[in-house]
C-alpha cells in the first residue's frame, strides 16, 4: 500500500529535477531515496509557517 505523497512534493525542486534515478511519479518522498532526501532537506530549509511556530 502506498500513501499519498506529502503536500507540495510534486511541485518541489526535487520533483522537478532530472538528476535522480527514480522518477518523481515513483518516488515516495519520505527520504528512502536521493530524491526523497532532497525533498525533505528542501522542507527543512523553508521558514516556519505562522500556524506552526517552532
Amino acid at each position: 500500500m502506498v500513501d499519498p505523497v506529502p503536500p507540495g512534493a510534486l511541485t518541489s525542486r526535487a520533483a522537478a529535477s532530472t538528476g535522480y534515478d527514480i522518477p518523481a511519479e515513483e518516488c515516495c518522498f519520505t527520504g528512502c531515496c536521493d530524491r526523497g532526501k532532497a525533498f525533505l532537506l528542501e522542507q527543512l530549509d523553508r521558514p516556519p509557517e505562522k500556524d506552526h511556530p517552532q
